[in-house]
């Protein structure tokens, strides 16, 4: 038979090995949390980058339309001085007609 020596020698080894299996496990347990921390965070910087696009986005849009917006007054007023040049004879010849 097997000495009692020989059991107890067997026991703790199996207990080690047991030990030794629960902490490789333990390792990639935390190994794939930190994995998934790092995906996490670079989901957010991720996120934080596609926000700030959109925000310079909707900036260069809205410098778009006023740019645009300054033009067209830019227009409209040259298109009031061309259109004051034009009546202004008219009405001056007007009023002569009316003062005679």
């Amino acid at each position: 038979m097997v000495s009692s020596a020989v059991l107890a020698l067997l026991l703790v080894l199996a207990l080690l090995l047991v030990l030794a299996f629960l902490l490789v496990l333990a390792l990639f347990l935390v190994l794939a949390l930190l994995v998934l921390a790092l995906l996490v965070l670079a989901l957010l910087v991720l996120a934080l980058l596609v926000l700030a696009l959109l925000v310079l986005a909707l900036l260069v849009l809205a410098l778009l339309v006023l740019a645009l917006l300054v033009l067209a007054l830019l227009v409209l007023a040259l298109l009031r001085s061309q259109f004051d040049k034009i009546e202004s004879p008219l009405v001056e010849s007007q009023f002569l007609l009316t003062t005679r």
